[in-house]
């Protein structure tokens, strides 16, 4: 071997090295974040150049896709993929882009990659703006039939409807080998995902990538590179790889049903859902994967789960209750939601695959009293769910009930750190009931609660300030380096003279020329007065917090907080003043 050939785990090493040096490159970072400002509306001069972002994106997710198929820097391989997956989407995003490429293309592109980096949420929303993509031919010797195929397969595995891509997989004509291995390729991993058939589907994906690589169709045989990627990465995110590792689960036909049924999703309520209306559970998100890192079913101890919205936390303490309904058959679990809406919320959510495993899952509403047909529920129940004033209630009158419990759920836990009434009663319930039943085992969630408070709260509850289950970016991040399902955006409102501008933190963007970085801007967002003059006045802050929610809500569904309760009526007055200007406007 000569001194200048690389062996391919140099190759790799190397691959690694140009993914982390591109991320950092700060023309790259400029011009993406130009395309992301410009499609948010804020005004600025563009510079950026979409094919050179284009370059960027279709190197960094092919490279990282590489690093995921030779055993690679997976944290680099999964940056790679995420900085990629928004390219595309931006790109795809721009009104003119049609014209030099193919707009449905850089989506399916983008949800790939999204679902390949574990932002599996992201993948599925962009995957939904797909109304179609079929490639045409412009020459009757080339026949796209197939090639159309493979890509529905790829958008319904996208959108997670997987009973849908199989039944559809069994109707295909088997014309051609390059189909026919993708077919039996597709339908082991459905059978794996399905019915948990122990096939090898991985070298099933390799055969498939070498024919469509060899065929020189470049098109497609980029979409299954990225497909065998996400397939590889399945096995370690895939729910029944992660939980039939345990003894408990492994052999345990409740388990098994439950895989199943998340997989299959037959039902809506007490009907069966149509197949196309049905959506695979299969695999765990990063926020959930970590839980079970953390001991969540190894374990037969007390969690506190600090996550943020929208992480997967009830599937969390889903998998939580399943564990001690199994472990402990003749008794009970308990969910403490803070108030009587969630408490139907989560009954509906708990029901839905519990119910046809055979468990009890009862919501009781009300406060003060537990009359004749609650009193039925409580000797029937596998799963009650009820506000910490109805449980503070059965404690008191029926304090038995409660020695028949192995698990509790303190959902929305972090509420104990309020100074009112509803606080203190939550607070001195879980002290009553530790005392009362010593090896109750207790789930604590919050999505609000800072680190140092968990670790509080962990030690309270477990003795351990270590059993705290967070969702980290990866096994080994620091406690900032958080994964979340939601792109969040940071910015803040100031009126200008007249006019209200939007600046936000973090989408800076550089003028080439004079190298100045500010954050991107939506000028005269909303204006002094704008509203038949008369509404808002600047100078009046409910005024203005009720313009901008009504400018924002344009976008979609907005939010109002409010600093203190008093301010909540005054901002809604203002906002019904504001819609009645608008009407008699328009009138």
């Amino acid at each position: 071997m000569s001194e200048n050939t690389l062996s391919k785990r140099d190759y790799i090493v190397e691959t690694e090295s140009d993914i982390e040096e591109l991320l950092k490159d700060t023309l790259l970072i400029n011009y993406k974040n130009q395309i992301f400002a410009w499609k948010l509306n804020a005004e600025f001069k563009r510079s950026y150049k979409e094919s050179f972002l284009y370059n960027r994106a279709l190197f960094l997710s092919s490279n990282s896709c590489l690093l995921i198929n030779n055993l690679g820097n997976e944290k680099t391989a999964f940056s790679g993929l995420k900085e990629s997956a928004e390219i595309y989407e931006y790109l795809s995003e721009l009104d003119d882009i049609h014209e030099k490429y193919d707009k449905e293309y850089l989506i399916l592109k983008s949800a790939l990659c999204y679902d390949l980096s574990g932002y599996q949420a992201n993948a599925y929303c962009v995957s939904n703006r797909l109304e179609s993509l079929v490639l045409e031919s412009k020459t009757e010797f080339i026949n796209v039939e197939l090639d159309n195929l493979v890509i529905e397969q790829i958008i319904l595995i996208l959108l997670k409807k997987i009973p849908l891509a199989q039944s559809k997989l069994q109707i295909y004509k088997n014309d051609g080998l390059g189909f026919l291995l993708f077919k039996v390729a597709l339908n082991n991993w459905y059978n794996y995902i399905l019915k948990l058939d122990e096939i090898n589907f991985i070298e099933s994906f390799n055969d498939v990538y070498k024919y469509y690589l060899n065929s020189g169709n470049t098109y497609l045989s980029h979409l299954i590179f990225l497909l065998k990627s996400r397939v590889i990465l399945f096995q370690n995110r895939s729910i029944s790889n992660n939980l039939i590792q345990y003894d408990l689960i492994k052999n345990n036909i409740n388990w098994r049903k439950y895989i199943k049924l998340l997989a299959h999703d037959y039902y809506s309520s007490n009907k069966i859902k149509e197949i196309d209306k049905r959506k695979s559970i299969f695999e765990l998100w990063t926020s959930q994967l970590r839980a079970i890192e953390g001991g969540l079913i190894a374990k037969d101890e007390n969690f506190v789960v600090q996550m943020p919205t929208s992480a997967g936390k009830t599937f969390i303490a889903e998998l939580s209750i399943l564990k001690y309904l199994i472990m402990y058959p003749k008794k009970e679990c308990v969910y403490i939601a803070p108030f009587r809406a969630l408490t139907s919320e989560k009954e509906i959510e708990l029901a839905k695959y519990f119910s046809k495993m055979g468990f009890s899952v009862s919501a009781l509403s009300g406060s003060y009293e537990v009359d004749e047909f609650q009193e039925i529920i409580l000797s029937e129940t596998d799963v009650l769910i009820a506000t910490p004033e109805k449980i503070d209630l059965l404690l008191r009158i029926n304090p038995d009930f409660f020695n028949d419990i192995s698990f509790m759920v303190v959902d929305e836990g972090h509420i104990i750190g309020d100074y009112s009434t509803r606080a203190t009663l939550l607070e001195f319930l879980i002290i009553r009931l530790k005392i009362k039943i010593p090896e109750l085992k207790t789930l604590f969630i919050s999505a609000v609660m800072p680190s140092e408070n968990a670790n509080e709260y962990s030690v309270w509850l477990s003795g351990k300030e270590e059993n705290v289950l967070r969702s980290l970016l990866h096994s080994d991040s620091s406690l900032n380096e958080e994964w979340e399902p939601t792109r969040k955006l940071i910015s803040y409102f100031e009126w200008e003279g007249k006019n209200g501008n939007i600046t936000f933190e973090n989408v800076k963007t550089e003028d080439e020329e004079t190298k100045k970085v500010i954050g991107a801007k939506l000028y005269s967002f909303i204006r002094d007065k704008e509203f038949s003059g008369l509404f808002p006045a600047k100078k009046v802050k409910k005024e203005t917090a009720a313009a901008l929610a009504y400018k924002l809500s344009e976008e979609g569904n907005t939010l109002v907080f409010c600093a203190i309760v008093p301010r909540i009526e005054s901002v809604a007055k203002s906002f019904l003043e504001l819609l009645s200007i608008i009407d008699k406007k328009e009138i």
